[in-house]
């Protein structure tokens, strides 16, 4: 009888040594995948900013290679026409202010020429799409992944 309570003793310890081992195998894995999960999410944030430095030291002129140079230029004439765009439905909506303001059909074709000038001007006042990205892409602090993970 004996010989079989240290049989059974034998048995739940190899048992809480395989449960043991179990629980460091899944802690070690766990640390991994963070660790995998963190840099991940690095790259991530270092992809994210590469393009925004690489337009931001084009635009202080800095000479980069041709085809980064031709997409820059592309995205510039984008940024224009998009500023363009966005100043015309500021005009039209401040114009649409004013004639539920001030009713006046006689000065419908002058409308049509300040809404020209005003989209012309805004186009300045109106933020370019990188300054709205850097505005968006503030500095984490220390612990922050920038993801809702």
């Amino acid at each position: 009888m004996a010989q079989f309570g240290n049989k059974v003793k034998l048995a739940v310890l190899k048992g809480m040594e395989a449960i043991g081992q179990g629980a460091s195998n899944l802690a070690s894995n766990a640390q991994q995948r963070l660790q995998e999960l963190n840099l991940d999410n690095q790259r991530r944030e270092l992809l994210n900013a590469f393009p925004l430095k690489a337009y931001e030291l084009w635009q202080k002129g800095e000479s980069l290679p041709q085809p980064l140079e031709e997409m820059l230029k592309e995205l510039k004439d984008v940024d224009e026409r998009l500023n363009l765009i966005r100043a015309q439905r500021f005009a039209k909506l401040e114009e649409k202010k004013q004639q539920n303001a001030e009713p006046s059909p006689e000065g419908a074709s002058e409308d049509e020429a300040v809404t020209e000038e005003t989209a012309e001007e805004n186009v300045e006042e109106a933020p370019s799409a990188a300054e709205t990205e850097d505005e968006s892409a503030a500095p984490l602090e220390e612990g922050e992944t920038g993801d809702n993970a």
